[in-house]
């Protein structure tokens, strides 16, 4: 099968389709079957009759989806769990609800970049005919009307258009850098090392750490809820965590676990939540209530995570807005003042 990359939406309804068809009392082949007779795209016919037909030789689904090599690991992971725990069906649901979540996460995120752009392109459009269009307008007007004017005047407007100059320079290098790293964000490697800077640099760490917290969570909250023990869940989670600090803190729990050392306890040395969080989950599993403490957890950081990013598109903006209105109007200003003074000499 050629080279296929499924996003998360795609990934999402063919958690939630194989979820259905498993509670119908349908098998895998025959829910496979019924998806190839009523799906029309070409792509999506090809991974399911590879899938169909590595079924129907008698193979499990966990290899069979394995074998498209199109499928990521967390998935193919699971559905082996499931298929060994005898919980597919749950596994599906969970795996469903994880990747809805994760293309709501990263709409968040491409939201939280696509709207800058777009104020910084508008305010590049206006520098741009401020020193385009309106500044040599002036500067032909007082030539026309041959008025002899003064070097002070002429150092103003030329101060003018190397400001404009510069700003629209450095507009465009934002602007292009931003849109390189949206474009990044589509491509595996591209995103690897998108994260990469975030999580290491200064202003975006708290951001890195979020987001780590809460797929950490998702995941484990998927896990915990098919059967999977804790030690194994720490095992297969890891590949999901893009932040490298957060990720050596996970590796860390795992050597803990094999040194028989508590779950709830090796989290909380760690730090891998904060100190309320952490006492959720202890008081949970001495009282055998963690798979709900595990999803509101879940949905706790989920939402503070969506806070910190709707809080930096509130704090972007203004500023976008006050350096453009400042920009502009000091350009204006440079060119009305002189302007001023010549029509009062005239007056």
């Amino acid at each position: 099968m050629k080279k296929i990359t499924l996003n998360v939406d795609e990934l999402a309804y063919i958690c939630s389709q194989m979820n259905i068809i498993l509670n119908s009392g349908l098998s895998v082949q025959e829910g496979l079957e019924v998806l190839l007779e009523d799906t029309s795209n070409t792509t999506a016919k090809e991974i399911l009759k590879s899938l169909y037909d590595d079924i129907a030789d008698k193979q499990t689904l966990y290899k069979a989806l394995k074998n498209t090599g199109v499928f990521p690991g967390y998935m193919t992971n699971m559905v082996k769990i499931g298929e060994i725990t005898g919980r597919l069906e749950e596994v599906f649901a969970y795996l469903s609800e994880y990747y809805e979540n994760e293309s709501d996460l990263r709409k968040t995120i491409k939201s939280v970049l696509f709207q800058p752009i777009i104020l910084l392109m508008m305010m590049f459009l206006v520098v741009a005919v401020l020193v385009a269009k309106i500044i040599p307008t002036f500067m032909d007007i007082f030539n026309r009307l041959n008025m002899d004017t003064t070097d002070t005047f002429k150092k103003t407007m030329s101060y003018s258009m190397n400001t404009g100059i510069t700003v629209l320079v450095i507009l465009a290098v934002i602007i292009v850098v931003s849109l390189v790293a949206v474009l990044m964000l589509s491509t595996t490697s591209g995103k690897k090392i998108i994260f990469r800077f975030i999580d290491s640099f200064g202003p975006t760490k708290a951001i890195s750490l979020k987001l780590a917290q809460a797929r950490f969570c998702r995941a484990m909250t998927v896990m915990i809820k098919s059967g999977v023990d804790t030690t194994e869940a720490l095992e297969h989670v890891g590949e999901l965590i893009n932040s490298k600090r957060f990720k050596a803190k996970i590796e860390n729990c795992h050597k803990k676990l094999l040194d028989n050392k508590g779950f709830a306890e090796t989290l909380s040395e760690e730090k891998v939540f904060d100190g309320m969080h952490n006492q959720m989950l202890k008081v949970s599993y001495k009282t055998g209530a963690y798979e709900t403490t595990w999803e509101k957890i879940s949905n706790m950081y989920s939402n503070e995570l969506k806070d910190s990013l709707y809080g930096i598109i509130g704090s972007v903006e203004p500023i976008v807005v006050a350096i453009l209105t400042v920009t502009i109007g000091a350009i204006l200003i440079s060119v009305m003042l002189p302007l001023m003074g010549i029509m009062s000499s005239i007056g």
